[in-house]
């Protein structure tokens, strides 16, 4: 259903020491983009297709005019209705160039730029949060997202690059640190899961497991969700961010 023109391919060796001309080249293509809209399950690739059952908030961060999104309004593709603004000068900076997905990607400085969530969140018992994240190296602390101690997720510099740590339903000493790396200016996947019932918080990175344990039992109740910070704490986050999405079921 899709048509890609550009790309990169690896062959075996064939005929070495000749010329050959190839006319057709055909390959199977794993899941890869935007997630879909409107909680729908996809359906155009072959495999690796994801279902969107659960999911709460969808940020694709492309500065998409026709559903409204500008310079201060960013939508939310759920259908939840968890559309994000800023305001002056702590907006983020929209990013054409330098993404992961879709069309744009957002910039944040690290000093006082933040989307909120409009309204009052109320985070699910048990869920999800992933997003793609490039972060620079000026803060100690990067929380990329967050509502309060007890709910948010950070980049922590070690000095040569960063951790992810789970402070999802849990705050404090009882947080969950990873141990994959996440280096300076790269891209990379970060997922963070917990579940308040058992209290099990789990760490993955581009896909892979991390690690995970048991947190405190640390209900944030409802709040203003923000993004690229945490209103009233320090360390706002200082890089890229593409693609945010919230669950409310712990994905795997």
């Amino acid at each position: 259903n899709s048509t890609i023109n550009y790309g990169s391919f690896t062959s075996q060796i064939f005929d070495f020491g000749s010329t050959s001309q190839w006319n057709n080249i055909s390959w199977v293509s794993n899941a890869y983009g935007d997630f879909p809209a409107n909680q729908q399950t996809e359906t155009k690739f072959v495999s690796g297709n994801v279902n969107m059952t659960g999911n709460i908030l969808l940020m694709h961060f492309n500065n998409e005019s026709s559903v409204g999104e500008n310079s201060t309004f960013v939508y939310d593709f759920s259908g939840e209705g968890n559309n994000a603004s800023c305001s002056a000068t702590a907006c983020p900076i929209i990013n054409f160039t330098d993404k992961q997905l879709g069309a744009a990607s957002f910039y944040y400085d690290g000093v006082n730029d933040v989307h909120q969530v409009i309204g009052t969140f109320d985070p699910p018992q048990a869920g999800t949060v992933a997003m793609w994240v490039k972060p620079s190296d000026k803060n100690y602390r990067h929380r990329t997202s967050g509502m309060g101690d007890a709910y948010e997720v950070l980049l922590l510099d070690s000095g040569s690059t960063y951790y992810v740590s789970n402070q999802l339903f849990a705050a404090g000493s009882s947080v969950l640190y990873g141990n994959i790396q996440v280096p300076y200016d790269e891209w990379h996947f970060i997922v963070a899961t917990y579940n308040y019932s058992t209290n099990l918080a789990e760490i993955y990175v581009d896909g892979v497991f991390d690690t995970n344990g048991t947190t405190a039992n640390d209900d944030p109740g409802t709040g203003t969700l923000s993004i690229g910070q945490r209103i009233g704490g320090d360390g706002p986050y200082s890089g890229f961010i593409d693609e945010l999405t919230i669950w409310n079921k712990t994905l795997s």
